[in-house]
């Protein structure tokens, strides 16, 4: 496989990334978004992400739904530790948290 022809290097505090990608506009506003970050010399040990132009396979993914809130909002919201539980998308230990990972909707209009 052959390598795209522009790359970033980024050493995020210890964590190296090579961003490449034949796309470059997009490797341009990487490169000044994380400009702090950059470095000049691809990193021996970095980790690679590759960025490639197309379409997402929407028939590949799994029809999960989005989870407004993140376990850590949760358990703020809570006020207590909780064990999460992640295929599941909710706490293992706390029950009384699941109101703030479900939206209770309306009943909908008839006619």
């Amino acid at each position: 496989m052959s390598q795209p022809p522009f790359s970033v290097f980024l050493d995020i505090y210890g964590y190296r990334v090579a961003i490449r990608s034949s796309l470059c506009p997009v490797l341009e506003n990487l490169a000044q978004d994380f400009a702090f970050f950059r470095t000049e010399a691809e990193p021996a040990d970095s980790h690679t992400i590759e960025l490639l132009e197309g379409d997402p396979p929407y028939d590949k993914i799994s029809d999960a739904k989005a989870v407004v809130y993140t376990p850590r909002n949760v358990s703020y919201r809570s006020g207590k530790k909780l064990v999460w539980a992640a295929e599941a998308l909710k706490a293992a230990d706390c029950p009384e948290a699941d109101r703030y990972l479900r939206l209770e909707y309306r009943k909908g209009w008839t006619i």
